[in-house]
């Protein structure tokens, strides 16, 4: 084990490096366990807040040609005064009300954050309000609701081949799932796609309504 002495700078450029070489690109932290990280860099978790505040929003996933309308959505808004703690408060009663969930919620060095997460779906939003303004940060992904109609589909068709199979030649049967797979999978991608646009237009609904309250 190399003993080996790293100065700030170069213990950031490792890190950075590290997690560019990562193999886990679908794992995904919340604002408080990246804070939790920072720490044992001597980060203070009040600059993580407002570094993750100043992210762009990130280009929208492309749609998938076989299954349809990408599974996540960003959104973020920009409010040009300080909110107070109570509208802040108020703001996530507001959340709450929306997305009819409960979530936890948690101070993250200046900013809260709430989230919840079902399986199905989930959501996160933080709120951060400082000198230069309050931003607000959503995310929102239903990984799980589209892993469930897709596989739904494959597993109808298989079936519906493997009932043939007992009427019928196995070439015909792998044959009739493969003629199944067609409807069942264009059903569920329409189904996806109406679900995914659904939560789309919720979570946009939802970043202006809390915009035009933080406003004042």
């Amino acid at each position: 084990m190399s003993d080996s002495k790293y100065s700030q700078d170069e213990l950031k450029a490792i890190l950075r490096d590290a997690a560019e070489r990562s193999t886990a690109d679908d794992e995904r932290y919340t604002l408080a366990e990246i804070q939790d990280m920072a720490i044992q860099a001597e980060i203070a978790p009040e600059h993580v807040a407002q570094a993750a505040a100043a992210l762009p929003v990130a280009p929208p996933e492309a749609p998938s040609v076989l299954w349809g309308v990408a599974s996540g959505v960003q959104l973020v808004r920009r409010v040009d005064r300080r909110a107070s703690q109570n509208e802040v408060m108020d703001a996530f009663a507001l959340v709450r009300q929306h997305l009819g969930q409960t979530g936890e919620s948690r101070d993250a060095g200046g900013a809260v954050e709430w989230r919840y997460n079902t399986g199905y779906s989930s959501a996160a939003v933080s709120i951060l309000a400082d000198e230069s303004g309050t931003v607000v940060r959503i995310e929102g992904r239903a990984d799980g609701r589209q892993f469930i109609l897709h596989f739904g589909a494959v597993a109808a068709a298989v079936l519906t081949g493997f009932i043939a199979s007992d009427t019928v030649t196995p070439t015909f049967s792998v044959l009739s799932a493969a003629i199944a797979m067609v409807p069942f999978v264009g059903g569920a991608r329409w189904l996806w796609n109406r679900s995914a646009r659904k939560m789309q237009q919720k979570l946009t609904g939802l970043a202006d309504a809390i915009a035009k309250k933080l406003e004042g």
